[in-house]
C-alpha cells in the first residue's frame, strides 16, 4: 500500500501548464511523473482523431475513460512519491494532495496556439484555438458528469488552486511546493492563489482613492473574497486589497472562492446573479485605466437591470 500523502495529483484548465509544472515538481521533489494526457494524445493519433474528436467519441464509449481511470487507481495503489498529471486522478486518489491550475481562457488559447502538440492538435488562429478549447472543456465536463457524477471545475474538490496566467512554471511549482509542505504538516490555510490582474471588479475605485490605497500597501495576510461565474473570477469583497496588490506587483494573492455559478452568496442571490448585477464592461475598462493594466479579455455579461 502506497503512502497517499506522498502522491500529488494535478489537473486544471486546458493550457494551464499542467505538464510543464508537473515535470518541475517531479524534479524538485525527486518524485516520478505520470501523465494520462500523453496517453490520450497518443490514442487520438492512433485513431486518426484530434483531441476534441476523441473527447466527443469517448462520450459514447465510456470504456476508454474507465480503462484510463483504472490505470490511475492501480498506479496510486502501487507507488509513492509520484506526480500524476490527470483529469480525474484527484477523484480516484482522494487522499492525495490535489492541485488545480487555472488560467485565463485567452492566455490558455495563446499558449496552445504557439505550442506544437502534433498535427492532430494545430489551430489556424487564436479564435479557433479558443473555440476548440471551449468545446473540449465542455465535452469533458459533460462526460465526467455523466460517467462519475462529478463536477471537475468545482473548487472544493481540490487541496489548492493556483492561477498560472501571469506566472512562469517555476513560480507556479514553487507556490505548489509551499502549499504541499503546509498540507503535509496540516498547516495549510489558503486554498486559492490568484494574480490580482486576473480578477474582475464589481465596483469602481477612482484614481484618488487608488493612490491612498497604494500608500497603505498591500496586506498579504488578508484573503480576498471572490466568486466564479463560468470561467471568470470576480471580486466579491476586497477591491482595495486587490488594487494595492496590483500596485505592489504581487504575483499571487490569497483568495477564498465564496460561490460558483448557481451557488448562493449573501442577499439571496447566486454568484451568477451577483456578477450580472454588479459587473459591467465599463467597470472593467475603468479598472484597467485606474491601474494601468489590460485584461486579455472582458466577459460580456448581460445585466438583469439594464444594459451597460
Amino acid at each position: 500500500m502506497s503512502d497517499r500523502r506522498s502522491i500529488i495529483t494535478i489537473t486544471g484548465d486546458l493550457g494551464s501548464g499542467k505538464s510543464t509544472v508537473s515535470a518541475i515538481l517531479a524534479e524538485s521533489l525527486n518524485y516520478r511523473k505520470f501523465s494520462t494526457g500523453d496517453l490520450q494524445r497518443n490514442l487520438a493519433r492512433e485513431k486518426g482523431m484530434t483531441s476534441l474528436e476523441l473527447n466527443k467519441f469517448t462520450e459514447d464509449h465510456p470504456e476508454i475513460d474507465r480503462e484510463i481511470d483504472a490505470g490511475v487507481v492501480k498506479l496510486a495503489e502501487n507507488n509513492s512519491r509520484i506526480i500524476i498529471d490527470s483529469r480525474l486522478a484527484w477523484h480516484f486518489v482522494p487522499d492525495s494532495f490535489k492541485v488545480y491550475l487555472t488560467v485565463d481562457p485567452m492566455t490558455a488559447s495563446s499558449r496552445i496556439l504557439s505550442a506544437y502538440r502534433g498535427e492532430e492538435e494545430q489551430y489556424s488562429s487564436l479564435e479557433e484555438a479558443c473555440d476548440q478549447l471551449t468545446q473540449r472543456r465542455a465535452s469533458e465536463k459533460l462526460r465526467f458528469k455523466l460517467l462519475y457524477d462529478i463536477e471537475i471545475d468545482d473548487p472544493r474538490n481540490y487541496s489548492v488552486i493556483v492561477d498560472t496566467t501571469f506566472a512562469n512554471p517555476d513560480e507556479v511549482a514553487g507556490k505548489i511546493i509551499e502549499a504541499y509542505n503546509d498540507w503535509r504538516s496540516s498547516t495549510l490555510t489558503v486554498k486559492a492563489w490568484f494574480n490580482p490582474k486576473r480578477l474582475f471588479p464589481t465596483k469602481t475605485i477612482d484614481d484618488r482613492e487608488n493612490q491612498a490605497i497604494i500608500r497603505r500597501k498591500y496586506d498579504a495576510d488578508l484573503p480576498v473574497i471572490i466568486v466564479k461565474s463560468d470561467d471568470n473570477y470576480f471580486i466579491y469583497d476586497g477591491h482595495r486589497r486587490v488594487s494595492a496588490a496590483i500596485a505592489s506587483d504581487s504575483l499571487f494573492i490569497p483568495c477564498v472562492i465564496m460561490a460558483v455559478n448557481d451557488e448562493f452568496v449573501a442577499g439571496g442571490m447566486t454568484a451568477g446573479e451577483f456578477v450580472r448585477d454588479n459587473f459591467s464592461i465599463s467597470k472593467a475598462r475603468a479598472w484597467e485605466d485606474t491601474h494601468g493594466i489590460a485584461y486579455t479579455h472582458v466577459p460580456e455579461i448581460r445585466t438583469r437591470l439594464k444594459n451597460d
